[in-house]
């Protein structure tokens, strides 16, 4: 009786989410081989609660290559895996976790980083950011970050403006 739904309830403190993409690619050259690329990504994202305020997150990946059905050199790795606290007007991350500038929706800087984040404000938000990326401008190496934000949003309308620093935090 107790016992059973004790453990019945820790059961739904983890929640699972994920995606599987195919892609087949050709690149056609006039004077070499052509090259075709056809790989599966997998992407899993489990989400365990830990209390009221608290989450732990990860996102396992898998690329399998669907020529010879061999993994590809990627490999099967978590490249996510951070804590998450929400409180009233709050949130932090922590850990290698996804960043994304909010005010360009991306487009500036939308990648993982190992760090901490914080947001605070409901309508108006201020977010502070700090850390190590994972990569910058397609370049192999990480790179120190920083960056603060503020954004403002109520259903009909969206503003917003950051600042990041890329490089040796001096």
């Amino acid at each position: 009786g107790v016992r059973v739904a004790a453990l019945e309830s820790k059961v739904d403190n983890v929640k699972w989410g994920g995606i599987v993409r195919y892609t087949a690619s050709t690149n056609r050259h006039e004077a070499d081989k052509d090259e075709s690329v056809n790989k599966i990504e997998i992407r899993l994202m489990p989400q365990i609660t830990i209390n009221d305020n608290w989450t732990a997150n990860a996102r396992i990946r898998a690329n399998i290559n669907t020529k010879d059905n061999s993994q590809t050199d990627d490999g099967t790795f978590v490249d996510r895996l951070w804590a998450q606290g929400k409180y009233d007007n709050f949130t932090v991350k922590i850990g290698k976790l996804p960043h994304i500038l909010k005010s360009t929706h991306g487009m500036i800087y939308d990648n993982g980083m190992s760090g901490i984040e914080a947001t605070f404000g409901k309508d108006v938000q201020l977010t502070l950011a700090a850390g190590r990326t994972e990569q910058v401008l397609n370049k192999a190496e990480a790179s120190d970050y920083l960056a603060a934000e503020v954004n403002y949003a109520n259903g009909k309308l969206e503003a917003g403006t950051s600042y990041s620093r890329f490089g040796g935090l001096k």
